[in-house]
């Protein structure tokens, strides 16, 4: 999906590729998202090499969408943000050869906890594709055993 002010060009059609964004002004990313999942999402150049040029910056998503709103800059975002953003004055166009994006639950381990447990349960319940399982952690010991050695023969 790219999603487009109501009155620009691309918000008429019923699909584009991601060479009709060959020029089209984008937003860099906020510094707290990741680089990698960024391009994945925001490509720097269509496949024939011409600059999807990054000419905005945003802090925040909310920013990203008042930008688009604006007309100032055109977003790639994945299908499911027409589930979230309901806006007037923002269209979402399919992009439809822009390999898919694979989306999942990420965390800090630090903050790993009964909730993240049961969100991360509930989304696997909804969505049971194929996943790797989750480690199990070994119970925290409030203190060292020593271990004994093997008994001679």
């Amino acid at each position: 999906m790219v999603a487009v002010a109501v009155s620009h060009p691309l918000a008429s059609q019923k699909t584009v590729t991601v060479e009709d964004l060959a020029g089209q002004p984008v937003a860099r990313p906020p510094a707290s998202f990741p680089p990698v999942l960024w391009e994945a999402l925001v490509p720097a150049n269509t496949p024939s090499g011409k600059p999807i040029p990054p000419t905005h910056d945003a802090r925040s998503r909310r920013e990203i969408w008042e930008l688009v709103a604006r007309g100032l800059i055109v977003h790639p975002t994945v299908a499911s943000t027409a589930q979230l953003l309901h806006r007037g004055d923002i269209v979402l166009v399919p992009i439809i050869d822009l390999p898919p994006i694979r989306l999942g639950l990420i965390w800090r381990n630090a903050c790993y906890n009964a909730r993240i447990r049961a969100l991360a349960a509930t989304a696997r319940s909804i969505y049971p594709a194929k996943h790797p399982q989750p480690r199990s952690r070994p119970a925290a010991s409030p203190h060292k055993t020593a271990r004994r050695p093997p008994a001679a023969p």
